[in-house]
């Protein structure tokens, strides 16, 4: 390799490797002028791609106002499409946020409100210590599963006991802990192969059915220009 051939390549970067800021769409209304106005001033310092993020898709958060348009929403969608459109057209990179993670969106607890069934469950433990009669409970509409009784100074030695509806009863004549194991409903459970399937409905297939692939898409995920 020669040395100019060894330079061309940070001589003429390619533009998918350029810094990848969040580009905010909150705090006022969008415009299709203004958002095509700040792609234009992060072109020409270089930027390439840009990650669509919003702040509080489904209302005020963070002391923030609501997006306007909400995120998803048809209003949402014609503005996404013509940022694609420009981003084509100056040889820019589109990122989407699927808002699961760090969001107000919340669609899981959406969907898990019209689908209990895809709740997670969760294993909690509710203990008590001391000598005599020892009695622990787990919470209203919890499931117990186990408890066991520990001495503090022998903590190989468990007695496993009986849980009788939502408690556990015991009596220690050494100090021990007395120990209820249960499991409740929180959360969403991406365990479940038809709640990710529902999940990935809501969110990601429907960037792929409003802006198809293109020869230019990659395959991470990438909507480009």
């Amino acid at each position: 390799m020669t040395p100019e051939e060894f330079a061309k390549p940070f001589a003429e970067v390619d533009p998918r490797f350029s810094p990848a800021p969040i580009w905010w769409w909150s705090g006022e209304p969008l415009e299709i002028g203004r958002l095509r106005w700040q792609m234009d001033q992060l072109r020409a310092m270089g930027i390439c791609n840009v990650v669509i993020l919003n702040l509080a898709p489904s209302g005020p958060l963070f002391g923030s106002d609501a997006d306007d348009p909400p995120f998803l929403s048809d209003a949402w969608w014609n503005l996404f499409e013509q940022v694609c459109d420009h981003a084509r057209e100056m040889g820019m990179f589109i990122w989407f946020y699927d808002q699961i993670g760090f969001s107000g969106a919340n669609y899981q607890a959406e969907l898990v409100a019209a689908h209990p069934e895809f709740s997670a469950q969760q294993l909690r433990v509710n203990s008590v210590e001391g000598t005599g009669e020892l009695r622990v409970e787990s919470p209203g509409g919890a499931e117990p599963i186990a408890a066991f009784l520990i001495p503090l100074d022998a903590q190989d030695r468990v007695t496993n006991l009986k849980a009788v509806g939502r408690s556990a009863c015991a009596i220690a004549t050494i100090p021990s802990r007395l120990s209820i194991v249960y499991a409740v409903r929180q959360g969403y459970d991406y365990f479940d192969r038809e709640a990710c399937q529902k999940l990935l409905d809501t969110v990601h297939r429907q960037f792929e059915q409003r802006v198809p692939p293109t020869p230019r898409h990659n395959d991470r995920g990438q909507l480009s220009g």
